[in-house]
């Protein structure tokens, strides 16, 4: 007895977040066969292939879905976390930038963005954009110890040091904080 359309999503979603990733992918695969705009099943296949090493195939799983679906900015972001992974920056800019369209203020699209940015080389709008991001969220970790790496790039000592001890306040055991701090130490001969 075959079942449901909504009962064959269900079922895959189930799968998945129970680990039985064969299974959920299989299944993911015979919805996208009968329903190839099916937005779900083609994002999640994507997540699929993404945690077994296949970026390719993930990301042109993903782009097909954020083309079909109405704006979802967890779509955006995973889609662009896959593009960072194979090294597309550009890209993956673009597409958090499509993204932040639906959710301008969207702290994880706005940090993939800035860190897309910083790995262009486009420091100055790195900067712009952890500014942006911290403005709505202040507390955004991760965006508080990049912005200091942007900043250390730039030359911006003083700046940096007062965004890395900001990073050590909210979390005196972050690794990444104090990896900068060390850089930053050796950038000044100390």
């Amino acid at each position: 007895m075959k079942h449901g359309y909504n009962q064959d999503l269900q079922l895959a979603f189930s799968l998945h977040r129970a680990g039985k990733l064969n299974e959920a992918a299989a299944l993911y695969r015979e919805i996208i066969k009968r329903h190839p705009n099916n937005f779900h099943a083609l994002q999640y296949l994507g997540i699929i292939k993404a945690s077994n090493g296949n970026l390719g195939e993930a990301a042109l799983l993903m782009a097909r879905s954020v083309a079909i679906q109405p704006p979802n900015p967890q779509f955006f972001e995973n889609y662009a976390a896959v593009l960072c992974q194979m090294r597309n920056y550009q890209t993956a800019f673009e597409v958090c930038r499509n993204g932040l369209r639906a959710d301008g203020k969207n702290a994880d699209l706005l940090c993939i963005s800035a860190n897309s940015l910083f790995l262009l080389a486009q420091l100055q709008e790195a900067l712009d954009q952890f500014d942006a991001l911290l403005s709505i969220k202040s507390d955004h970790l991760p965006a508080i110890v990049e912005r200091s790496t942007v900043l250390l790039a730039l030359e911006q000592y003083e700046a940096a040091a007062a965004s890395i001890e900001s990073a050590l306040d909210l979390n005196p055991h972050f690794a990444e904080a104090h990896l900068n701090k060390g850089a930053l130490c050796g950038r000044l001969k100390r």
